[in-house]
C-alpha cells in the first residue's frame, strides 16, 4: 500500500484466492479492493471531529 498526498495505492495478488473458474480476477475481489482503499483514504483524510465517512456506491 503506498498514500501520498492525493492518492492511494494498493495491489492484490490474483491467485486461486481472487480468481474466477476462467483464470481472470473476479469482479468482486476488485470491488472488496476498491472499499477498502476507499475506506481507508476517507478514514485519513477527513477530520474525525467534524465529519464521519459513511457509504458505498460502485458502478
Amino acid at each position: 500500500t503506498e498514500i501520498g498526498d492525493d492518492f492511494i495505492r494498493g495491489t492484490m495478488p490474483v491467485d486461486h484466492r481472487t480468481h474466477q473458474p476462467y483464470g481472470l480476477l473476479h469482479g468482486d475481489a476488485s470491488v472488496a479492493l476498491a472499499e477498502t482503499l476507499g475506506s481507508v483514504g476517507a478514514a485519513l483524510t477527513v477530520d474525525h471531529e467534524k465529519f464521519m465517512c459513511v457509504g458505498l456506491e460502485i458502478n
